[in-house]
């Protein structure tokens, strides 16, 4: 038995009861975590910005581009597009290898977007899409586009991929 003498009184705790003191806090320090990690997880969760309206907005800056290349005006595409990409391709270069690799496809049958991801990279904003694409010559293709936020807050293209979709895309 362990006694404790405070003032004039006397409190006698035996080793159960202080075993069980011990317990009780461990729980409420276990208790007090899990409010404190629910706390930051709602609080994380409305504190997380909805970008929906962004990535609709990279998705019609997206096709409004592609409708550029489906109609063969590829040096429009480059007028266009980001900075980022006028910063590394002039509109010439930019026309042949577009037509190079835009032409040999064919006709535009149909065209979804499959999945976009907004992401924040270094240099701004930046969203992901990949359009499932039906061309006259190609009948089962991927298109990949990078939309970047441009300082004006317009959606630009900063990289257009084309592939042929395989069967577990």
């Amino acid at each position: 038995m362990f006694n404790s003498s405070r003032g004039t009184g006397s409190r006698a705790v035996s080793g159960e009861s202080r075993r069980g003191i011990v317990h009780l806090k461990e729980h409420m320090k276990k208790l007090l975590a899990l409010v404190w990690m629910l706390v930051l997880l709602v609080s994380t969760a409305t504190a997380a910005p909805d970008h929906a309206e962004d990535v609709a907005r990279a998705q019609q800056a997206a096709l409004d581009w592609l409708r550029l290349l489906d109609a063969g005006r590829y040096g429009e595409s480059w007028d266009a597009a980001s900075s980022y990409w006028k910063a590394d391709y002039t509109r010439e270069h930019t026309a042949r290898v577009l037509q190079e690799l835009r032409a040999p496809l064919g006709r535009l049958a149909s065209r979804k977007i499959r999945r976009s991801e907004f992401l924040v990279v270094p240099d701004g904003d930046c969203v992901h899409i990949v359009f499932d694409s039906v061309f006259a010559n190609k009948p089962e293709h991927a298109e990949t586009l990078d939309m970047q936020r441009e300082t004006s807050g317009e959606w630009k293209v900063s990289l257009w991929g084309q592939r042929a979709r395989y069967r577990d895309d």
